[in-house]
């Protein structure tokens, strides 16, 4: 995972014994100063989804316009790994950083989707539009009850006056990929409202569980993720983050 403030910074590269690279705003002022991956690390693939429009001449003079869809992939080394990085690359871990679940319920509170209590079952009922949660008392700690609700948040949106989600016309087992939209969703809010980072791993390991029932769909991955952040711009736009609310302000 890249360091927080990372992706910010636009690199320049170069490729020789070891991949170097410098700071975009460095080299434009003349003060790069090149930094380098250790050597022996490996760094990890990841892949941006985007749409954009190309531009072109119709038969009778005119200009068109064609939306597509594109996949880059890059590799990506997280700042422990490289030498020569300054040091606001390295910011030191702070629990203020993190989202106390007073804030974090005040944040779901806005949304004004209906909450019920169960006894043992997390979920969200659509024909009552009501999410149900077992008491906080039931989860290992209050960081695991807000991304229990979250996931519960991003599959209310799949109702008709929400977001509008069915995916049943574009797969075959579509409670594997609603589920699959739902945890993706949960780990892009979890970052958005600041929960502390281990629960990344928890999301990981659920959205793998769910992929191995779509490996017959190659793009289901990619597709489930585009609607995931549908669903995470619905509930931000309707409840903004607190630093998106700050930001606003």
């Amino acid at each position: 995972m890249l360091s927080r403030r990372q992706h910010h910074h636009a690199l320049v590269c170069e490729r020789g014994a070891r991949l170097r690279f410098a700071l975009l705003a460095d080299v434009q002022s003349g003060n790069q100063a090149w930094a380098r991956v250790r050597k022996g690390e490996r760094g990890e693939i990841v892949v941006y989804y985007g749409s954009a429009t190309a531009h072109g001449a119709s038969a009778d003079g005119g200009e068109t316009e064609t939306a597509f869809r594109f996949l880059k992939s890059y590799v990506a080394f997280n700042a422990d790994q490289v030498e020569g990085l300054p040091e606001r690359f390295y910011p030191k871990p702070s629990d203020e950083a993190q989202l106390p679940i007073a804030a974090h319920e005040q944040w779901f509170a806005k949304l004004g989707i209906a909450r019920i209590l169960t006894r043992d079952v997390a979920c969200y009922v659509p024909s009552r539009d009501v999410i149900g949660m077992p008491p906080l008392a039931a989860f290992d700690d209050a960081e695991a009850y807000a991304a229990t609700l979250n996931h519960e948040a991003v599959h209310s949106t799949a109702a008709p006056h929400r977001v509008g989600r069915d995916l049943s016309k574009r797969f075959k087992q579509a409670i594997a990929a609603e589920e699959l939209v739902a945890e993706i969703g949960a780990a892009i809010l979890g970052a958005h409202l600041r929960l502390p980072p281990d629960h990344i791993f928890d999301h990981a390991a659920y959205i793998e569980n769910w992929m191995s029932l779509l490996q017959s769909d190659k793009r289901a991955f990619f597709h489930a993720a585009a609607q995931a952040q549908l669903a995470v711009d619905w509930l931000l736009a309707k409840s903004p983050a607190p630093d998106e609310l700050h930001v606003q302000a």
